[in-house]
């Protein structure tokens, strides 16, 4: 959210291992075997947002274009809902714009209200990008994941004594990113429920 400074490389190495093969032992074990090795790729960019988000708050453009590009990349390999190529490549183009769409009102609205910026544009644009592998519903679902963890990681940093209040720097996209690949992952569990 507000700009806050570098705050240098969080985790260790292992921890970052531990992160990868877990999250890809997961797209291995819950994704269908077409959909695993895209859902692998999109763990290893999340981890990307991830780690630079914690580390100096800020979301590289590259990694939110290869979200991006691999998400049409499976919208044209998988046909998710059977349609023909094209419409599947154009229905995640426009889940992708309308998420920056709406992310990018978002940050102008806060920004003409507070007279600050709230939300960065890499959120926006990695909002973009998380959208073009969630439709309407997960989008949202995935936004209210974030936002939750999000709360209660600051909750407890702040009974563990960091300071709070408006300026508070909050790393959306290292909260965004993981829950939008936690919600495509589970989607078709959640939707097989009664």
């Amino acid at each position: 959210m507000a700009e806050a400074g570098t705050r240098g490389k969080p985790g260790g190495r292992g921890a970052w291992v531990a992160a990868g093969g877990l999250g890809a032992l997961a797209a291995a074990a819950l994704a269908d075997p077409g959909e695993a090795g895209f859902a692998i790729v999109l763990w290893a960019l999340v981890l990307v947002v991830v780690a630079s988000d914690l580390a100096d708050y800020t979301i590289p453009d590259l990694a939110s274009a290869a979200i991006a590009a691999v998400g049409l990349l499976r919208a044209a390999v998988l046909l998710p809902g059977g349609e023909t190529v094209r419409d599947a490549v154009v229905l995640a183009a426009l889940q992708g714009l309308g998420a920056l769409a709406a992310f990018w009102a978002v940050r102008a609205v806060h920004m003409r209200l507070a007279g600050r910026e709230g939300l960065g544009f890499g959120d926006v644009k990695l909002a973009g990008a998380l959208g073009v592998w969630l439709d309407w519903g997960a989008q949202a679902l995935a936004l209210q994941a974030a936002a939750v963890a999000a709360l209660a990681a600051v909750l407890v940093a702040r009974r563990r004594g960091a300071p709070g209040g408006r300026d508070l720097a909050v790393p959306l996209g290292a909260f965004l990113a993981p829950a939008a690949f936690a919600v495509h992952l589970l989607l078709p569990y959640l939707d097989a429920l009664p």
